[in-house]
């Protein structure tokens, strides 16, 4: 069992990123007041998208918030977007989508007026996840990221997820997690990931401790934290948009990652 060593000089206030690839999000003292955004949802064929959501993913350690629309299609969504804003929309039956990402600087000015968000059809994108042996894992969660979504499904007995995404973003990561079978992942920044149909091995159980300490060495007890894991093949596992994967330290400042 390997043992990590994390010595944080903020725990209060802040969110950190550790380099071994631990991260925590702790609640941040976002800058400024909270930002009202409002507007309204229309489907491709202008009609109101009754029971739409909209959704912030957050950034930089800022929460995800969600709200829906009302019947006319109206919604209200309020956050203090000091990092920039990622917005996704959905219809309720999930088929439409449409994304909307502003820049820190532009936030306070552009998001202001009213926004208008026209669905168009969504892009499914079948997810399948094996076993190291090769066999299909039902069961396992799987999340698929772009710059402005975050996408969560569980693979059934064939160990395929669907997931619809909006077409106005590339689909830059997905991670898969088991919690006795594994964990794998997937990322390509720059192109994003391509196909209609993508497949990810988990990686063979390799049980961790993770501890959490002061810069005076005294451990940190209940921490939440997610964890980052560069493969060996330059791949990345990241795990904290996986609700199920979190870790929280103990008395002794300890976590066990047992996948």
């Amino acid at each position: 069992m390997n043992t990590r060593l994390l010595v944080l000089r903020h725990l209060i206030g802040a969110s950190f990123v550790v380099v071994c690839g631990v991260s925590s999000q702790a609640d941040v003292a976002e800058p400024g007041g909270k930002l009202t955004i409002t507007g309204t949802v229309v489907m491709q064929d202008a009609t109101p998208a009754a029971g739409a959501w909209i959704e912030s993913t957050g950034n930089a350690g800022e929460s995800p918030i969600q709200s829906q629309a009302d019947k006319q299609g109206r919604f209200q969504l309020s956050g203090h977007f000091g990092y920039g804003c990622r917005l996704h929309v959905h219809s309720a039956d999930d088929c439409q989508h449409a994304v909307l990402m502003v820049s820190a600087g532009e936030a306070r000015t552009r998001l202001a007026k009213p926004l208008i968000f026209k669905l168009t059809p969504a892009v499914e994108k079948i997810i399948t996840v094996s076993s190291s042996a090769g066999e299909p894992v039902a069961g396992a969660r799987v999340v698929a990221n772009g710059r402005t979504y975050r996408r969560v499904g569980v693979t059934g007995a064939d160990g395929t997820a669907k997931l619809k995404l909006p077409a106005g973003d590339e689909l830059q990561g997905i991670v898969a997690w088991h919690p006795t079978l594994g964990a794998a992942g997937r990322r390509d920044l720059k192109h994003g990931l391509q196909g209609a149909v993508l497949h990810v091995a988990l990686l063979p159980q390799s049980p961790h401790t993770i501890r959490i300490l002061t810069v005076e060495g005294q451990p940190v007890a209940d921490i939440a934290f997610g964890v980052s894991i560069r493969t060996a093949d330059d791949e990345w596992i990241i795990t904290r948009d996986v609700e199920s994967a979190q870790l929280r330290t103990n008395r002794d400042g300890e976590a066990s990652a047992t996948w």
